[in-house]
């Protein structure tokens, strides 16, 4: 495992921070965006791990990233329905 690993902890936190703003500041309309912020998540995921990841295990990196992400959003879903 080499040091890039360190930018999928940021756009998990990124998306984390999102998802948390949505669910608390916008309750009403945040089953809206939370699309949106998975396709930010992603496509921001993908610009940092071409920034700083040299090419082996970009793959893997991309898929946890995408994966976690998309746990994150969808468990903000679930918390937006809640709510």
């Amino acid at each position: 495992m080499n040091g890039h690993w360190w930018s999928i902890w940021v756009a998990w936190a990124a998306t984390l921070v999102g998802a948390a703003v949505l669910v608390l500041v916008l309750p009403d309309r945040a089953l809206q965006l939370l699309p949106l912020l998975l396709a930010l998540s992603l496509v921001a995921a993908f610009a940092l791990q071409l920034l700083v990841a040299d090419r082996v295990g970009l793959v893997l990196r991309l898929t946890a990233s995408a994966l976690g992400s998309l746990v994150i959003v969808l468990v903000a879903a679930l918390l937006a329905l809640v709510r």
